[in-house]
């Protein structure tokens, strides 16, 4: 992540959210601590691309519940052979000024399954998400 502070109310943060055919770190399968396997998850190449081209408003949110943006205004959103790459521009104060305090750490992205397919790398699940839906 990278974050360019143009002013006290402008800051402009940019870089990749998630890399394609790549797996994840290791994630409990289920709630909390009833979690029955691990797994990990990885992206199949072109999937962001669908689900950017589908039109729908994408929202940026801070800290998973405030929405600072969207696809339809600020937040601009691609995918490429690295993957999601993410570029917007932060108006909103509280943001501004954690970045000033350099604590932005990354980014994360939340989405509806439209698509995938699980197989096993020893013990080990791997979930590969092939058409999602970006929230």
């Amino acid at each position: 992540m990278q974050i360019e502070i143009r002013s006290s109310n402008e800051a402009v943060i940019s870089g990749y959210v998630n890399a394609v055919e790549r797996d994840s770190r290791i994630m409990p399968k289920g709630k909390g601590a009833t979690a029955v396997r691990s797994f990990v998850e990885r992206v199949r190449a072109g999937t962001f691309d669908k689900a950017i081209k589908r039109g729908t408003p994408i929202e940026l949110r801070f800290n998973h519940d405030k929405i600072i943006g969207d696809t339809t205004s600020n937040l601009e959103l691609y995918e490429d052979n690295i993957g999601l790459y993410a570029r917007a521009i932060i108006s909103d104060t509280e943001v501004i000024e954690k970045a000033q305090r350099g604590e932005l750490r990354g980014w994360s992205f939340g989405f509806i399954s439209e698509g995938e397919s699980w197989d096993k790398e020893g013990e080990l699940d791997r979930r590969t998400l092939e058409d999602i839906d970006l929230k």
